[in-house]
């Protein structure tokens, strides 16, 4: 009996590894993998919706542990990309 309850908890792991949905999008494994001249719906295919866009930035937030990250583009398409682990000091006022 452990065994096949083994191999059904093997099983229940695979499967929720497969599910693209089952997993959190913005990681640092996923951004690894942005790179110039992508466009922004594969960004955003990967990556999921930004937290917050600016113009032509996007920034992505994670917040335990904390980490972030900004995607620019021009003309839709990615021209740089940056990556932290700071999190910004709150303004006063």
């Amino acid at each position: 009996m452990p065994t096949r309850l083994a191999l059904a908890l093997a099983a229940a792991s695979a499967i929720a590894l497969a599910c693209p949905g089952c997993q959190e999008k913005f990681s640092r494994q996923h951004y690894e993998t942005i790179h110039a001249s992508m466009p922004d719906w594969e960004v955003r295919q990967v990556l999921g919706q930004p937290d917050e866009q600016s113009g032509d930035q996007w920034t992505y937030r994670h917040d335990r542990p904390y980490y972030s990250a900004r995607v620019s583009f021009k003309n839709g398409t990615v021209t740089g990309k940056s990556w932290s682990v700071e999190r910004p000091s709150s303004r006063p006022g």
